[in-house]
């Protein structure tokens, strides 16, 4: 059975870090168009068409972060409201987000209309925030949660630059509760696999702030490892094995373990 790993490449057809690191922990080829593909996990919406006869996970996804806030929105989910123009905002504060952030790159809170409108950006309604967790999952499971502990709590975006270091959550990770919020929201934007921002508010009240169909393994700003290619499989020194990204080893697991259960 042939399975293969399906993601976003640069400008000069290299393939992101994250995406590398992920064939270095499970052993599985870049796809690159192959017509023999039995299984191909897109990362995201993948980089290269896959066969109709394929088995492909996130095979359509909604990628648009303001679409997929209104589809979990309307599928019951609880998630911030959100709002396509300041104009429609109803009730201050909000958040303004770029149309393509990541890692809370542009996210700026909007006290009230004088800031006036921009183009490619959306709002969503400003949630006072205690904890905020990423919650990765697989096939409708839940897989590991963890907590990101930042050194400014008051500040909106609790990522990269704010961000200290990510804590593991054994506890939450048979949380019925936090399962179905999540699993309901990743099928409301047709997502397979990927991983949840979710918040806490000042009452304990848990919300969604976003599903990633392409989580980044690493969010440092240069990689750990320098990786090299064989037969479109990155490598990783014997000795750095150990030291790829939780993540990207949980991935792996998930998808060697899929990759069994379908030839079974």
């Amino acid at each position: 059975m042939k399975a293969y790993i399906n993601g976003k490449h640069t400008r000069s057809g290299r393939p992101f870090y994250s995406l590398m690191e992920m064939s270095a922990a499970s052993g599985l080829p870049i796809y690159r168009g192959e017509k023999d593909a039995d299984i191909v996990f897109n990362w995201g919406g993948g980089e290269y068409s896959t066969p109709d006869k394929s088995v492909v996970l996130n095979r359509n996804p909604i990628f648009d972060k303001y679409s997929q806030a209104v589809a979990i929105y309307k599928a019951g989910v609880t998630i911030p409201k959100s709002y396509a123009k300041l104009a429609d905002v109803k009730k201050f504060p909000v958040v303004r987000k770029p149309n393509n952030s990541y890692g809370g790159h542009g996210i700026k809170l909007i006290r009230d209309a004088s800031a006036g409108e921009r183009s490619n950006v959306w709002y969503q309604e400003f949630i006072n925030k205690q904890r905020e967790f990423r919650i990765y999952f697989f096939n409708g499971e839940i897989k590991m949660v963890e907590e990101k502990m930042v050194k400014n709590p008051k500040l909106v975006t609790w990522n990269f630059f704010n961000c200290t270091h990510w804590e593991r959550r054994r506890e939450y990770e048979d949380n019925r509760v936090l399962a179905k919020l999540i699993i309901d929201a990743a099928n409301a934007i047709r997502i397979d696999w990927g991983a949840a921002d979710l918040m806490e508010d000042r009452q304990g009240k848990l919300w969604i702030c976003e599903v990633n169909s392409r989580p980044s393994c690493w969010g440092g700003k240069t990689p750990k490892h320098r990786m090299v290619a064989e037969n479109n499989i990155y490598k990783v020194s014997d000795g750095e094995r150990d030291d790829l990204d939780l993540s990207a080893r949980m991935w792996a697991n998930c998808m060697t373990r899929f990759i069994k259960s379908a030839g079974n």
